[in-house]
């Protein structure tokens, strides 16, 4: 969606809302509105345009015998490749519980 329909959408959407105030003739007052709302989709633009997050701690796959059976650069990486959720390996990071398939998960630098 581009700019201009996005704040507009979201201006009808205040509106209806009555989050925008209206003035003596009943008239929508949106230019501070309409401002804000193309300063916040200008800031968003740029925020996204940022390096995409690459970031976490390598992690360690083990199996019961807590033998290291895989290595990965994070936690999305590893989910990526293994086809499982991301949450159950936290979970099993933060000992909560094993991962469906029986394997142990540990922080690389623990």
């Amino acid at each position: 969606m581009d700019q201009d329909k996005a704040v507009n959408k979201t201006l009808r959407d205040m509106n209806q809302f009555g989050l925008i105030s209206k003035n003596e003739e009943g008239e929508v007052r949106s230019g501070e509105a309409r401002l804000f709302l193309n300063a916040l989709w200008v800031a968003g633009k740029e925020w996204r345009r940022g390096k995409p997050r690459e970031g976490g701690r390598p992690i360690v796959q083990m199996d019961r015998g807590k033998k290291i059976i895989g290595r990965f650069n994070n936690v999305l990486d590893a989910s990526r490749k293994l086809k499982i959720s991301k949450h159950t390996i936290y979970h099993s990071i933060y000992g909560a519980y094993m991962t469906r398939k029986g394997h142990y998960w540990k922080h690389a630098d623990k």
